[in-house]
């Protein structure tokens, strides 16, 4: 179990034109680790994690023109598909996709579950198995985007926590099947992504150390600063290196907007106190440290395709909220 006492429910808006932020109702349920997709005027939150590090069976649903919330309870069974967390969603026609993520114990998932999202009715349903394929990789901590009529899936960790993956693969919900692409560069889980016309960008994430899993090692972690992209129109190109990012970087946003790319808070190297507790078998003091929230959001242009060397500093975000949005600590 990894409890996190810090989880929370506030909830923000961050507005890329006036570079501020709105703080709005609070979420009903404090957690992380979630999944979340846009449909019309709402957002769905799924799955996920509380504060005791358990899964989250209810659906949150956030109405943006009202600012309120509301839930759709499960039984244990309609619930069984979603019950996951740090898996990706994506929105084709009037169905809610929920591909990969971990289950209870952290054993990574490779299945694709699909809610009807056209009316309440059938939302409460739940999601659906045996419509959708299940991805070729099992992975959680995956990032996805979706471009035109298809979603690619990259990144994240298997089955085992010392090797974060660096596959991409292409999912068209029309042929209800999977191609794998060429691999990125750089293996990473947890890490921040948006696109931009035909191109992905996929920027820092979470690393393991070189001697991770070996005798006197262990899984330390520790955030990424590369960047890559992939150009979507040429499917037997290669992956790209970018402009790196200022900080390095885990467990945060990206969003495209404008030929700008956005990066919004995060985690960054982690913090020992002289006084944590060291843990031998690991050669780490993993028990006693921390990753401290990051709290900035940068702004990098988009020129041809490529990221340039401009970097602006936008509004930092609001204080309680980046414990919300990016797992303070945890």
């Amino acid at each position: 179990m990894i409890a996190c006492p810090w989880v929370t429910n506030d909830f923000a808006a961050y507005n890329m034109q006036a570079d501020s932020w709105s703080e709005l109702a609070s979420a009903p349920t404090n957690r992380t680790r979630y999944q979340v997709e846009t449909f019309g005027d709402n957002i769905l939150y799924i799955g996920g994690r509380d504060g005791n590090d358990s899964l989250i069976s209810h659906i949150d649903i956030y109405t943006i023109s009202t600012n309120t919330w509301h839930s759709v309870h499960y039984s244990a069974d309609a619930a069984a598909p979603h019950l996951r967390s740090d898996g990706e969603t994506f929105l084709f026609g009037d169905l809610v996709y929920l591909v990969g993520g971990y289950d209870v114990s952290y054993a990574a998932l490779n299945s694709t579950v699909v809610l009807n999202i056209s009316s309440e009715s059938t939302i409460a349903q739940g999601f659906q198995r045996g419509i959708a394929a299940d991805k070729p990789t099992a992975a959680g901590d995956i990032g996805a985007q979706q471009i035109g009529n298809y979603v690619y899936v990259f990144g994240g960790y298997g089955s085992d926590w010392c090797r974060p993956l660096s596959n991409l693969e292409r999912y068209d919900p029309v042929a209800n099947s999977w191609t794998t692409l060429a691999n990125m560069k750089h293996g990473r889980g947890d890490m921040a992504h948006a696109a931009a016309g035909s191109v992905i960008y996929v920027i820092g994430g979470e690393g393991k150390a070189s001697d991770c899993g070996q005798p006197g090692g262990g899984e330390k972690s520790f955030p990424l600063n590369e960047v890559e992209s992939f150009d979507t129109s040429d499917l037997h190109g290669a992956w790209k290196d970018a402009l790196p990012i200022e900080k390095e970087s885990f467990r945060f946003a990206g969003s495209a907007f404008n030929h700008t790319l956005f990066i919004i808070g995060g985690m960054g190297h982690e913090v020992v106190p002289a006084d944590a507790p060291h843990n031998a078998a690991q050669n780490s003091s993993y028990y006693g440290g921390y990753y401290p929230v990051l709290r900035e959001v940068y702004a990098h242009t988009i020129e041809n395709g490529a990221v340039s060397t401009l970097t602006l500093h936008f509004a930092t975000l609001i204080a309680t909220i980046a414990a919300a949005l990016f797992m303070q600590q945890c």
